[in-house]
């Protein structure tokens, strides 16, 4: 039995997606464990800080009803925002997934060649570099 060109395709396609799916299982896991080198983790920190700043320049001002208000909405527009930049990053990461798929029309080998490509690029954009490592100080959020 000779080799056939849809071995390729058998062996090529779901090896690309095995391994997006394992970087992204990786990512999920650096993020839970690890998320001062991530920019996800990062920018949750970031959010976190905003939020403790406008509750501690609300707080003095807090014998009105405003303040209140101010201070419900600051915490409902954080969630609001949190769950806008989930709901964007998996976009983003679907979007990406179908570049691969789209390509297999010229094959196998060029469809494998841009997972891996991609997988690079969003290492390179998900983690923050060594030298640029930032300290948020531990923020417990």
């Amino acid at each position: 039995m000779g080799w056939n060109a849809w071995y390729l395709d058998g062996i090529l396609i779901p090896l690309g997606l095995l391994i997006n799916f394992a970087y992204h299982v990786w990512l999920w896991h650096k993020v839970q464990t690890q998320p001062s080198i991530t920019i996800l983790g990062i920018d949750v920190d970031g959010r976190c800080l905003w939020v403790t700043a406008m509750i501690k320049v609300s707080l003095p001002n807090l014998h009105t009803t405003r303040c209140v208000m101010t201070l419900v909405t600051t915490e409902y527009l954080s969630e609001l925002l949190r769950k806008a930049t989930v709901l964007s990053i998996v976009g983003n990461r679907l979007l990406h997934a179908g570049l691969p798929l789209l390509l297999w029309i010229f094959g196998p080998v060029m469809a494998f060649s841009c997972s891996v490509a991609m997988l690079l690029v969003l290492h390179k954009v998900d983690f923050v570099a060594m030298k640029e490592k930032l300290n948020i100080g531990g923020i417990n959020c």
